[in-house]
């Protein structure tokens, strides 16, 4: 990889900035709150179309677990996928599963996480991502996928024009582990052809963020435009910004 340029605007003693990686949901992109509804619906609908019509409050309820499901597991940086939301899906229903069901509800959750409606976190992203990348500065995503895998999530980056800026995107379905954990910053920076040192992070969550960019010896910024994390201690000395474009 190549075009990685260092800046000169570093602080005196520390290694050139070459790289800066991002976080994805609430620093980049938002999320639309009816996405749980439409999700709901969906599988409702498809759980009807093989015979077990049992109506949207107890799907709603059986997607309340595997949120939680979900959350368990990423604070203890366990992998939850997919295939684990709709086998827990299943089993709260009661329903037994086959191969049929499990693929209708797997594609039918795919579906609408990529007709999901999301948008930019600031309308002048593109503008900063292309003065960041006009000093050349490489630049790349660190993502916590939850249960939107990352396939999904480039669909979302191509339809928001967003894909050319990216060098490398580290997706944790796809590398294998969450943040803070180091291997999902490393698989970034190798991909982008830089050390830690030699990189910044910006994300909005202070535990995954912020802390997990000091675990690879990165600078990092925590992002509250669109969120400000409630359990950022008031007294971390990390950075905070309230838009992009003061990067």
């Amino acid at each position: 990889m190549t075009g990685c340029a260092a800046t000169a605007e570093t602080a005196p003693g520390a290694p050139e900035l070459r790289a800066i990686t991002f976080d994805f949901w609430n620093t980049l992109v938002r999320l639309d709150e009816t996405v749980g509804h439409q999700r709901r619906d969906g599988l409702a609908a498809v759980l009807a179309e093989h015979g077990r019509d049992l109506g949207l409050e107890a799907v709603e309820a059986a997607l309340g677990y595997t949120r939680d499901r979900f959350d368990h597991h990423w604070r203890r940086n366990r992998q939850y996928v997919l295939d684990d939301a709709v086998a827990d899906l299943l089993a709260v229903l009661g329903v037994e599963a086959d191969d049929a069901l499990s693929a209708a509800l797997r594609e039918c959750w795919l579906a609408g996480g990529a007709a999901a409606s999301v948008s930019l976190t600031e309308p002048a992203l593109p503008s900063v991502l292309a003065e960041l990348r006009g000093r050349g500065l490489c630049l790349g995503i660190v993502c916590d996928t939850g249960l939107m895998p990352g396939i999904v999530l480039r669909g979302h980056l191509d339809r928001l024009g967003l894909s050319p800026f990216f060098t490398h995107l580290s997706f944790s379905d796809e590398v294998g582990v969450y943040k803070p954990a180091a291997g999902i910053f490393e698989d970034a920076f190798v991909g982008l052809g830089v050390t830690g040192a030699e990189a910044l992070h910006v994300g909005d969550l202070h535990r995954t963020d912020v802390l997990g960019g000091r675990t690879v010896g990165a600078r990092v910024v925590r992002y509250r435009g669109a969120v400000d994390d409630p359990d950022a201690p008031a007294a971390d000395p990390a950075p905070v910004i309230d838009s992009l474009t003061d990067l």
